[in-house]
């Protein structure tokens, strides 16, 4: 489990191609990464979870979400093909390693064409889930929390159970994705507090991943550092599909 703000590590220089990004057409980003007092671009990375470089989309009313991967070019740099599905602002997360250096993640913007507004009126305005009980893809995903209501300053713990939406049986074909049992990403409702956790129950090392099955319970650990709401998504692989699921939950003041 990781929390972490906005880095002031290395350096990721966001480019689009084309510059002036469009809703629901594809555009490539570029990073280049540089070192914070040399300048010079940094090629050696760690892969943690399978990947060198995790990347979150998220929209900064909280309501649209992506996980992808850029590929290292031969020149060191990142790279990735996307879109976005509406005109507004959004969050990019960079969630890096750099050989020698500290796991960190790196904030920055991308606002698109056609956006009328101003960021303020855009920002996220959550309402609390008061039933943490949603079906995606046919799979029922209910969530408990412990302790039950959570409190700022204080690690929470995220209890899964996937089952089947029509049977209620429960799952047990949960595929590992990307190195874990899940993966799960949350934000304050302002954008400022960044969690990525993984499950406490752990995929085995040097086994064959494509004969290892989980479920139905899956649980992460996760640490809301200040009163607020925040918005969890957490995603699953089961059949080659990654599902998705969405929650939101305040902390109230310790």
């Amino acid at each position: 489990m990781a929390k972490k703000n906005p880095s002031k590590g290395s350096k990721p220089l966001l480019k689009t191609n084309p510059a002036l990004v469009k809703p629901n057409e594809a555009f490539r980003l570029t990073f280049d990464i540089t070192h914070p007092k040399s300048g010079n671009l940094v090629k050696d990375f760690n892969v943690f979870h399978d990947m060198p470089f995790h990347l979150f989309v998220v929209s900064q009313d909280l309501n649209y979400f992506s996980h992808i991967h850029p590929t290292q070019e031969s020149d060191g740099r990142f790279s990735i093909e996307t879109a976005v599905p509406t005109a507004g602002a959004y969050f990019i997360f960079c969630d890096i390693f750099p050989v020698g250096g500290l796991p960190q993640v790196v904030q920055r913007n991308l606002v698109t064409a056609g956006f009328k507004g101003d960021l303020y009126g855009q920002r996220a305005r959550l309402s609390v889930d008061e039933v943490l009980t949603k079906p995606v893809s046919g799979i029922r995903v209910d969530l408990t929390l412990n302790p039950d209501r959570p409190v700022s300053g204080k690690n929470v713990t995220l209890n899964y159970r996937l089952s089947n939406e029509m049977t209620k049986e429960p799952l047990t074909d949960l595929e590992p994705y990307l190195g874990a049992w899940g993966h799960t990403l949350i934000l304050s409702e302002d954008g400022r507090d960044y969690i990525h956790s993984h499950p406490s129950q752990l995929v085995p090392e040097g086994v064959d991943r494509s004969k290892l099955r989980g479920g139905p319970d899956v649980s992460f650990e996760a640490f809301l550092p200040r009163a607020g709401r925040y918005r969890i998504w957490s995603q699953f692989q089961r059949n080659s599909e990654v599902i998705t699921v969405s929650f939101t939950v305040e902390a109230k003041l310790y």
